[in-house]
């Protein structure tokens, strides 16, 4: 719990920074948007819900109230069908954060994935190529989408890559599916890139990862 309130500090740095760059352009959310918005994604065979991501979810509408959240739509499947779940899973984040972000085009975007779930938002952020369902390199997800997110937050993520030059924290064992690249991922805002090891399929200890900016 003491790692997941330190993040959360870093969340509420992050976040507040790009609060501040939105107020100085002057510009304003509609009525019906919200500050902040949070993405969830849930873990392999859990039911469609937020599943263990909701931890971390619940600590963030508490430190900004008003936050909303919302899940993302995807089978989680394990054995066999488990790249056509991410495939499908990659394809939802792109579809839900580009409608958010058309619709409330000022409004802040936190994603939050656990297990499979933060594979799906690496994927989709990131690029690949994650084979066999990903064959690009380059991010997927909509130019307002990224330049509106102020953090990704991921635990137990299978594609965690150690020994990145922004990587804090004491894992050393990588995921076991094809690694990501986050310096892929561009932003004008400060962005806060998390992956705090949490299951079997990345590994035992915890990592925060926290590029420059």
């Amino acid at each position: 719990m003491m790692l997941l309130l330190s993040l959360l500090s870093l969340c509420a740095w992050h976040v507040g920074s790009v609060v501040a760059q939105n107020r100085g352009g002057g510009r304003q959310r509609a009525g019906s948007c919200p500050q902040i918005q949070i993405f969830g994604a849930r873990e392999t065979t859990t039911p469609q819900g937020f599943g263990s991501a909701i931890t971390l979810i619940e600590l963030v509408q508490q430190r900004f109230p008003g936050t909303i959240s919302e899940e993302i739509v995807y089978p989680a499947a394990g054995g066999d069908d488990y790249s056509a779940s991410v495939g499908q899973g990659i394809l939802a984040v792109i579809k839900q954060t580009s409608a958010f972000a058309v619709r409330c085009p000022q409004s802040i975007i936190i994603m939050h994935g656990y297990s499979q779930g933060a594979q799906i938002m690496d994927d989709a952020f990131c690029g690949g190529p994650d084979l066999p369902q990903l064959n690009s390199s380059i991010p997927l997800i909509s130019k307002t989408t990224a330049n509106n997110t102020a953090a990704i937050i991921l635990m137990g993520n299978p594609r965690h890559v150690d020994g990145l030059p922004f990587n804090v924290g004491n894992a050393t064992a990588g995921g076991v599916s094809n690694p990501s690249l986050p310096p892929h991922y561009v932003t004008r805002h400060p962005l806060l890139v998390a992956d705090i090891s949490a299951n079997s399929v990345c590994s035992p200890a915890c990592r925060l990862q926290v590029p420059a900016v």
